[in-house]
């Protein structure tokens, strides 16, 4: 990381593998590159307060990651913050460790528990997460959940080295989760409607599988209930372990732009 995000008392007490430290590094490089200064936070209220504020340029706040619904502390929740140079947020990415209580994903999603730390008081009637992808039942142990990505729209596409923030963001924040809480596995969301545009891709996610359904029921007596497919992005400890040696060796390649740019996709990175 670069001075200023090593200085940060966030990362202080971090010990870094050699091999994650040097992905961090070159991720750093690339966003001040682009120049945005990055930090290491862990108040999930800040996190939450930058999603709301910029819902107009496409960024969510989720349940999944959505601090009034949860017990958020520096124990479990991780998040990663840009700034121009002005000292305006202008990207975020965040993840979170999962409390799985014993169960597999198949089982933990499908009890809300993803979405919501009481599911039988917070969560609506009616609302539902199916989970039939073919991963769902072997993803269990130490699982991290990451997303919250967000680039303000005079940052987003490619820089002048062919790089765009959307390949670091989710890196980053799986790379310190790798660092703080070593998972067996790391997973996301992304719609179905992003994944065919390439999203996933520029993401770094090396699996991704249908056979996701979330339904909320309708907000008001004149809106139908949401319904979303979406797609599961997982990988195991080797898998990040792998894309951050070739971070780390320069070997991270710049993806060609999708049909369409977004950068904050439902529950996605």
């Amino acid at each position: 990381m670069s001075q200023a995000a090593l200085a940060h008392p966030a990362a202080a007490a971090r010990s870094f593998d050699l091999t994650i430290q040097q992905a961090l590094l070159e991720l750093d490089r690339i966003a001040v590159r682009r120049g945005v200064r990055l930090s290491i936070e862990t108040d999930p209220t800040e996190f939450g307060a930058v999603s709301l504020a910029n819902e107009k340029t496409q960024a969510r706040l989720m349940p999944v990651l959505d601090f009034r619904l949860h017990e958020f502390d520096s124990s479990n929740f991780i998040w990663l913050k840009g700034e121009d140079c002005d000292g305006r947020v202008v990207t975020t990415a965040a993840i979170r460790l999962l409390d799985m209580q014993g169960m597999n994903l198949k089982q933990f999603g499908e009890s809300l528990r993803l979405f919501y730390g009481d599911p039988l008081t917070q969560c609506p009637p009616g609302e539902s997460y199916v989970v039939n992808c073919p991963s769902g039942p072997k993803i269990k142990g130490r699982v991290t959940f990451s997303g919250g990505i967000w680039i303000d729209p005079r940052f987003r596409g490619a820089g002048a080295d062919g790089f765009r923030l959307s390949q670091v963001l989710g890196r980053f924040v799986r790379l310190l989760g790798c660092a703080d809480w070593d998972p067996d596995f790391y997973i996301s969301g992304i719609r179905d409607v992003l994944h065919a545009k390439g999203m996933g891709d520029v993401y770094g996610w090396p699996r991704v599988e249908t056979g996701i359904q979330w339904i909320r029921p309708s907000l008001s007596p004149n809106t139908p209930p949401y319904q979303m497919a979406v797609r599961h992005e997982w990988m195991t400890r080797g898998e990040l372990i792998h894309d951050a040696r070739l971070v780390a060796e320069g070997k991270l390649l710049p993806i060609p732009a999708p049909t369409h740019s977004p950068h904050h996709g439902v529950a996605a990175e």
